[in-house]
């Protein structure tokens, strides 16, 4: 199938599930004066989207399995992407960005080289076992993706760019919080290291203004840089999933290769 032929599928799946979902709607009003009768649609148009969002994960998993890595690997031919494969807990706590959970989950792994750069990132989900009134809940901590690329040089002392406000970050890791003369970063993430001449050998304000415009776009990220690598983790990004109300077009797949890119030319201006 073409992308076309998966747009104008997912199209078709929408408008057959509001409308079900509109008629459900419709029937609960009806159920609340009296008219018991209602329940026999209700029931069926609950029965028809569980049926439809079955059917739809199968399209989906067409998409990824099928469409997505050809679209990928032709468009980068020196780039790999794994559906059901993903970054390890080792990569992902090893960088110390993100808390230990009793749930891990990682997949659509992406890896490769581009402008001659390495990198490798994954969707990843970390969550919490935590005790309620109803009993035993599962909390997402972090939900977003995870990168991997490789840097142009050596940084000899980590340095991790989080958040304002993530002291527990620092007094956890015995780290010392530095702060540089461009305000406008300090008034948007937090930098920490054992040893602040390393932060300010890194961060250039070439490099400061990359950080503070991929913020600016995708909202929470924190970065780990140490020896050739740079993690970065990237809250409520979930590149690549087919989902029934996210519409699929070039310019979808643009955006993903635009924010690689992003993440490239970051790298390459901390030289």
């Amino acid at each position: 199938m073409t992308l076309q032929q998966f747009s104008n599928l997912q199209l078709k799946y929408q408008w057959i599930r509001r409308s079900f979902l509109i008629l459900a709607v419709l029937s609960s009003i009806g159920l609340f004066f009296g008219q018991f009768w209602v329940l026999l649609f209700m029931m069926v148009a609950l029965f028809v989207n569980s049926f439809l969002v079955n059917r739809f994960n199968k399209v989906a998993f067409k998409f990824k399995n099928e469409y997505l890595k050809t679209a990928i690997e032709s468009r980068f031919p020196t780039v790999k992407y794994e559906m059901n494969n993903g970054l390890s807990q080792a990569d992902v706590y090893g960088s110390k960005l993100i808390e230990r959970g009793d749930y891990f989950q990682s997949e659509d792994l992406l890896y490769g080289k581009i402008n001659q750069v390495r990198f490798r990132t994954s969707d990843v989900k970390v969550q919490f076992d935590r005790l309620s009134k109803s009993g035993h809940q599962r909390v997402t901590r972090f939900r977003g993706k995870f990168y991997e690329i490789e840097l142009p040089m050596i940084v000899n002392s980590p340095v991790y760019i989080v958040n304002n406000g993530a002291e527990k970050f620092g007094i956890k890791q015995g780290l010392t919080k530095v702060d540089f003369e461009y305000i406008e970063f300090n008034n948007e993430v937090d930098v920490y290291t054992s040893k602040p001449d390393a932060a300010f050998k890194l961060l250039k304000p070439k490099a400061m203004e990359a950080i503070l415009k991929l913020r600016k776009k995708h909202g929470s990220i924190a970065f780990a840089f140490s020896n050739k690598t740079m993690a970065v983790a990237m809250e409520g990004r979930n590149s690549f999933e087919f989902y029934i109300h996210r519409r699929v077009s070039k310019k979808w797949f643009e955006q993903i290769e635009q924010e690689i890119e992003t993440l490239m030319d970051l790298a390459t201006a901390l030289q």
